[in-house]
Parts: C-alpha cells; structure tokens; sequence
C-alpha cells in the first residue's frame, strides 16, 4: 500500500519518534530477530446522511451503499496488511490478537465492526495463523468537542451510545473493555431527584435537559492532550507487550495522533496535510530482543526502536474517485496546503483552501 512517505527525521521535541524513509532500515541490529508493533489509524467512509458543522445530524451511520463500500475497501486493505504485518510475529502461534479500537460513535463503531469481522475471518495461508479481533469502545477517541459538531440548532447535545447499546447492533464490541481515558463528554449529565423522605433507596437518577447544557469546547491544544493521553494509555496499560492494534476515529482525532507519532509536542510543527475519507495511516516500531550478555526474563531487557510513519491517510484502497482523497478535512493549524478542486471537502466542486474560516464547510 503506498501513499504519503516522509523522509527520516528526527521529532523536535522527542528523538525517539522519526517518519520512516521507504528504505530506512536499521542495520545495527541485522544479527538480531526482530518484531514489529504497528498502529493503524482509520478514518470512516461516506455517511448516510451529511454532517452540516452548526446543523447535524452527528451521529449518522455509514451510507448503506456507498458507505459500506468504503467500509469493505477499508476492512479488505487492513486484512491484507494486517495479515503481512503479523505473520512473523506469529509463526509459533495458532492465533494472534488484533484489537480495534473505536470512538463511540455509531459511524466509527460501525466502521470498526466490520473491521473485526474481516479480520475475524482471516487465516494466513504461509503460517496457519488465524485473528482474534474485537471492537473496543474507547472514549478517548470520541469526536473532537467543538459546538459546530455536536450542538443543533435547538442547542440539544449529542451524544453518543454506550458500548452496551452499540453491542445490539455492532456483536463484536466488547462490552467488558473500560476506557483507558474515559471523558464526561460521552455521556449524558444526569441529577439525583429527592423524594424528600429519608430513604435514599427511593432518589431517582434522571437526564439533565440537554438544551440546558452548555459544551465545554477544546480548543485544538485540548484535543491533542487527550488523543495523547488516550494513544500512551493503549499503548502502554493495554499494548504493553507490543500487540499491534487499529484505531478508527475522526479526522480531528486522526490527525492528533498522527502528529504524536510524528514525534511533536505541539500541532503547528507538524508537516501533515488533509486526511480524506476512507484514509489509513499506519505507524510502526521495531522490538529489539535481548542482547546475548543480558537477562532475556527481564521486560528491559529488550528495547523498542522508532516509531515509523509507514503512510499517511492512503486511499489506494477506496473505490472510485474516492482513491483520489475526497472530502479531505484537517484542523486549522494543519491547513498548509490547498485542498484540489475535487477533493474539497464540502462535496461542491468549489476550490476550498483549509483554514480556519472554511471550517463550516469541512466534514470531519
């Protein structure tokens, strides 16, 4: 799968993180077996109803045609690749685990379960290895806190479901998984209604007015935090042994990350561009085992190489025009470059620069 390759570099705030050169190998270590933890990060296709910033509706699911086409082209893409990713990890296994790992919206969610089910059903044939997948409600990957994508015109919040709703429609989520980064913002204020007795038994817990709730907004710095703080607690409290693992969330989160991985601290340094619909990234990072003169039963005994950009928001893989990167969306502070005429994200044919004023009229 190609799509965008950065040179190797170096992250200005963390060394340890670089974008990987196609051909930049680590050849210290050639005597010495290595294994690969890798990342991917999605981002949903066509929803069945568009989301107008001001106007909803926000919590769409895909596109019953269009859509789950995307969503098909996505599964068939991380099959392939998963499958090729852990192959030599697992040759002395019969399964391998891959968690996916979702926001809980219904979009993502329903994005990430078919992912599941593809990967659930998937055996190499070189090694016999077959997938252990499940869906992961993460609500640290939740959509980006901003009124424009969350708040109607009435002023009702939107919220989305639980991960024991979503497992009615979606069987592979995984209703036992708690968040390693669990936000107020995924569920609905309630208040304790006294019956004015002295038994509490008989209180009642009931749903604040929506419409009289006000969102705490994060600015682009927040949301950066938290994608951080969610990323660090997967890798790990729940990766900890180097699983490899897919997220699929919103291109306001998508694009976070990925500057995580691109080794900065903060947004304005990245070099990243637009992430279009349907687009994957994939990051990636060597397991060095131990060297003969140390303990091989100590975890630090072995060390993890840099993390790698193998490609960012490739849409090879899509159907279509969409192979070429429609509906590209990015934060503000990652608009650096002009959206072409037929990748404008807001599905009008009209030339739309990213910045900060066209917004409005971005999908994310």
């Amino acid at each position: 799968m190609s799509g965008f390759v950065g040179t190797a570099q170096s992250g200005d705030d963390d060394d340890h993180i670089v974008i990987a050169n196609a051909n930049n190998n680590n050849n210290n270590n050639e005597n010495r077996e290595q294994r690969k933890q890798c990342i991917w990060i999605v981002r949903y296709g066509l929803t069945k109803f568009p989301l107008v910033e001001y106007l909803g509706p926000y919590n769409s699911p895909l596109d019953e045609t269009e859509g789950m086409s995307h969503a098909n082209a996505i599964a068939n893409a991380l099959r392939e690749d998963v499958m090729a990713s852990t192959n030599s990890a697992s040759a002395s296994d019969s399964s391998e685990v891959v968690h996916v790992y979702s926001s809980p919206f219904t979009r993502t969610t329903q994005t990430a379960n078919l992912i599941a089910h593809t990967l659930s059903s998937s055996t190499s044939t070189s090694t016999s290895t077959s997938l252990k997948t499940t869906v992961r409600v993460e609500e640290g990957l939740t959509e980006w806190q901003q009124k424009s994508l969350l708040v109607d015109p009435s002023g009702t919040i939107t919220y989305p479901l639980t991960s024991k709703e979503l497992v009615s429609q979606f069987p592979h989520v995984d209703v036992t998984y708690e968040s390693v980064h669990p936000q107020d913002s995924c569920h609905p204020p309630t208040q304790r209604i006294t019956n004015n007795s002295n038994n509490n038994d008989d209180d009642a817990m009931v749903l604040v007015d929506e419409t009289m709730m006000e969102l705490k907004e994060e600015s682009e710095e927040d949301l950066f935090e938290r994608c951080r703080k969610t990323l660090e607690g997967m890798i790990y409290e729940r990766a900890e042994e180097g699983q490899s693992f897919i997220i699929v969330s919103h291109a306001p989160c998508d694009q976070a990350m990925a500057v995580y991985f691109e080794g900065h601290s903060k947004l304005d340094n990245s070099t990243l561009g637009p992430w279009p619909l349907g687009g994957i990234t994939k990051v990636s990072r060597e397991l060095l085992p131990p060297s003969d003169d140390s303990d091989p039963t100590l975890p630090s005994s072995s060390s993890w190489g840099p993390w790698e950009i193998d490609y960012y928001g490739c849409t090879d893989h899509m159907p279509g025009p969409y192979q070429g990167g429609l509906k590209a969306w990015s934060l503000p502070t990652l608009s650096k470059r002009e959206v072409p005429k037929e990748t404008n994200g807001n599905g009008d044919g009209l030339p739309t620069a990213i910045n900060a004023s066209s917004m409005e009229a971005l999908r994310p």
